[in-house]
């Protein structure tokens, strides 16, 4: 071979290898940009399909939880809750279930809250709830003989508490102007102002011997009050008939003083069962129900007239005679008995 050939043929050598060695360059710049590729795209799918692989563990862990996915909380009467998965509707309405997994939790003293009336409608009146460990004045449904009706129960008077309100008066909200079945089954707001209701609180007085305190408050905000040792309401047949006796107190003794209301029958405006030979007391002293004689010094469901000082109608308003005269009408009052 010629020397012209020799180094013919070693240039082609050096050529083929300088292409071989850019052939090697340029692969090598490609595949790195295809694998990084790759990379974001496997990153990518992982990031969207974990969430759903793992559901709503995941979702409690980044609180990333969209309104379907989301557990709803709910608390038990014992005060423990239970945490369940929610159900709801994605997007698209169709109806979702997350995995059922359950864990005990101690819900904030902040979400204790009582909804409607306290009880279990198993005690007969507010005594036998507070001997059974309730102590919050409130609304509460008792149980036998009055099944399923509410009264509000105050726990706090006299020390004691476990008195059952049957009457209450505080700012004329509710008109005491009514008729003899209203005064029957009783009428207005437990949290408020209300008549219990005759047929109630005969049921109720029947049972077994219960005393009445009687609270009064003036426009100055004075406050006075009145026991009886006994109280009892008879039936409808004996026209809701009054038994009462025993005072004390500093209120003075409106009910079995002068006029007495004991032994007096119920008597409303549609409904004539005074004493009065001359005429009809509810109809005379503001139209509401009460225990009339001839005809009363007291008049608990009288008309709310406000504070008209000492020149209201007599005997028209709330009155009770020993303490303000006939003339006055009180702020508040109410009636309340326990065994």
């Amino acid at each position: 071979m010629s020397e012209g050939q020799e180094t013919s043929q070693t240039g082609d050598t050096g050529a083929t290898n300088d292409k071989t060695t850019s052939k090697k360059t340029s692969c090598s710049g490609w595949c790195k940009k295809f694998w990084l590729i790759v990379g974001g795209l496997v990153f990518l799918v992982m990031a969207v399909a974990l969430p759903l692989m793992t559901g709503t563990d995941f979702c409690l862990a980044h609180l990333r939880c969209s309104d379907h996915e989301r557990p709803t909380l709910s608390w038990r009467a014992s005060g423990v809750g239970t945490l369940s998965p929610g159900v709801g509707t994605s997007p698209r309405g169709a109806e979702t279930t997350a995995a059922p997994r359950r864990a005990q939790v101690t819900p904030p003293a902040t979400l204790i809250t009582t909804a409607g009336p306290y009880g279990d409608a198993r005690e007969p009146d507010c005594a036998a709830y507070k001997a059974a460990g309730y102590t919050t004045s409130g609304v509460y449904k008792l149980g036998s003989p009055l099944s399923g009706v509410t009264v509000y129960c105050d726990m706090d008077t006299d020390g004691q508490g476990g008195w059952t309100v049957i009457q209450r008066r505080l700012d004329g909200s509710v008109p005491f102007t009514k008729n003899w079945e209203e005064y029957k089954h009783g009428f207005g707001n437990k949290n408020g102002e209300y008549w219990l209701g005759n047929e109630n609180i005969h049921r109720l007085t029947n049972r077994k011997n219960y005393r009445l305190r009687i609270e009064l408050m003036d426009w100055d905000r004075e406050t006075r009050y009145a026991e009886y040792n006994t109280f009892r309401v008879a039936g409808e047949s004996d026209r809701y008939r009054l038994t009462i006796s025993g005072y004390s107190g500093d209120a003075g003794d409106s009910m079995t003083n002068y006029y007495p209301n004991n032994g007096q029958m119920f008597s409303t405006v549609d409904r004539d069962n005074d004493a009065w030979e001359h005429g009809q007391c509810s109809q005379l002293n503001g139209q509401a129900g009460w225990w009339f004689e001839n005809c009363s010094h007291s008049f608990l469901n009288g008309r709310y007239l406000g504070n008209c000082g000492n020149s209201c109608e007599a005997f028209e308003g709330v009155a009770w005679k020993t303490w303000k005269g006939k003339n006055y009408s009180l702020k508040s009052v109410s009636m309340k008995i326990r065994p």
